[in-house]
């Protein structure tokens, strides 16, 4: 059975940050076992907990998803939104 892009994702972040399944369990408050579920494709998250799980890992959940391509971290996002504000305040 061939991966989706949220299992490879997720499998990706967490070993960028480090993080084991159950440290990751920990955080997210839910069993070892939802995260090797989620991890192999047998469960998908909720969408409460996508975003809890891209919020932890930094990046959108549109990336973590497999909706978009590009890795866009939240701090990109709010550097972003900080540069337009900016920007509407000196108009």
């Amino acid at each position: 059975m061939e991966r989706t892009l949220f299992e490879e994702r997720l499998r990706r972040e967490l070993a960028g940050n480090q993080w084991s399944q159950p440290h990751f369990a920990r955080m997210m408050e839910v069993s070892q076992q939802t995260v090797t579920a989620w991890a192999t494709g047998k469960w998908e998250p909720r969408m409460k907990q996508l975003a809890e799980m891209a919020s932890l890992l930094n990046v959108s959940m549109e990336y973590l998803a497999g909706v978009v391509d590009e890795r866009v971290t939240i701090t990109d996002i709010k550097d972003v939104a900080e540069r337009k504000a900016r920007k509407r305040a000196r108009s």
